[in-house]
């Protein structure tokens, strides 16, 4: 029997037995702490164990408590359903871990077997309480990557991997520390003395402008008819594209990401309608689904959806990014930097993230050649994040 969600953790202890074990099976050694079993070829003996033991170390895990107060409008949002997908995820851990306590207790996995699917079990156990770690101190961007981060460990988690860590950790121990991540090679255009490109894959708006900001780049913000003519014919004409244009703060009143004035708008006839009440974020583009032959088309026009960027069930809008200055020499995510000072950040969601010692530095893995020097005025420009706690 494969258990569905996977990971890293630590070898097993033998503990107190209770429940059934092998039906018609005697035991060979009797003691305080443990029975011991022959299963039929190819299980062999087996040391049954105390189910309920296991189940007790997933309960109290709540994510209520390490978020506190809750944000306002999308933060609040996407922390509410990270907090409940979470939650939900314990709970499904928990079952998972005392059914395959049941299925070795009954002789229906190997020794080698228990242990190497209890060791999935636990590494995504682990990775999401990284992430619960992160759950409080998160904005409405960061929030959503979370979201999504939890979401991947509970697709992945019965692939067989050799990291359960949110993306840009690995696992070291029982901790997931952060590790350098490169940037994805893009295909950028230049236009106006700006550059351009769209990332991968489908995202919703608050991770897209996360993940622009990651390329140290914004939502594309829109001037001019020329430039808007330049985005569609570049990437609009088969893709539908995020615009950092958003109302999230004020319902009718639309602001670019980067806080250049609104001069410039292109919305198709009859919108922004707010979609629903939800529709904060501009698009624009045409996009046919390779499932099921559904074509959405808005042109070169813009329109108001909501922040998930689904269309009949499938997410279908892929995030713009733009540079102002038309280059991309700034750290990536995981990177280590200084300016002409000697304290060092990590650079997580575009963010720069003080460490606060030496003692936290080595205890998080990181090499002092790794540490790359900026100059002040680079590195000024990188937003500031939550500093990493010290240890």
């Amino acid at each position: 029997m494969k258990h569905l969600l996977g990971g890293h953790g630590v070898a097993l202890a033998l503990i107190l037995l209770s429940g059934p074990g092998c039906s018609g099976q005697s035991p060979l050694v009797a003691g305080p702490r443990y029975e011991e079993y022959k299963c039929p070829a190819p299980i062999g003996p087996i040391i049954r164990e105390d189910c309920s033991k296991h189940a007790i170390k997933y309960e109290g895990q709540s994510f209520e408590g390490a978020v506190g107060g809750m944000g306002l409008g999308a933060q609040a949002s996407y922390q509410k359903t990270a907090i409940r997908e979470a939650g939900n995820m314990v709970q499904l851990l928990k079952d998972q871990r005392v059914s395959l306590c049941n299925d070795f207790n009954t002789c229906k996995l190997t020794v080698a077997e228990y242990r190497r699917e209890a060791k999935d079990l636990h590494g995504t156990f682990i990775a999401l309480l990284a992430l619960k770690d992160q759950m409080g101190q998160v904005d409405a961007e960061q929030a959503a990557i979370l979201l999504g981060e939890i979401r991947r460990l509970r697709v992945d988690g019965g692939a067989e991997q050799t990291n359960k860590c949110p993306a840009g950790t690995v696992l070291t121990g029982t901790k997931c520390v952060a590790k350098a991540v490169e940037k994805p090679k893009l295909d950028r255009h230049n236009h106006g003395g700006h550059s351009y490109a769209i990332l991968p894959r489908a995202t919703s708006w608050h991770e897209a402008s996360a993940l622009c900001k990651n390329q140290n780049a914004h939502l594309a913000t829109v001037g001019n008819a020329k430039e808007n003519e330049f985005l569609f014919n570049t990437f609009g004409r088969e893709n539908v594209v995020w615009l950092g244009a958003t109302d999230e703060r004020s319902e009718g009143t639309f602001e670019w990401v980067n806080g250049e004035p609104f001069a410039y708008a292109n919305w198709a006839k009859g919108e922004p309608n707010n979609d629903g009440g939800n529709g904060h974020y501009a698009t624009m583009g045409n996009w046919r689904s390779k499932k099921t032959g559904a074509y959405y088309r808005f042109g070169n026009s813009w329109n108001d959806l909501s922040a998930s960027g689904f269309f009949q069930k499938e997410q279908f809008v892929r995030p713009d990014c733009e540079w102002d200055n038309g280059t991309a020499d700034m750290p990536a995510d995981g990177a280590l930097v200084k300016g002409s000072g000697s304290e060092v950040y990590l650079i997580e969601a575009g963010r720069r993230r003080h460490v606060p010692n030496a003692t936290t530095f080595n205890a998080m893995g990181f090499a002092w050649g790794a540490v790359k020097t900026l100059s002040d005025q680079a590195l000024s420009s990188i937003p500031k994040g939550v500093p990493l706690p010290s240890r």
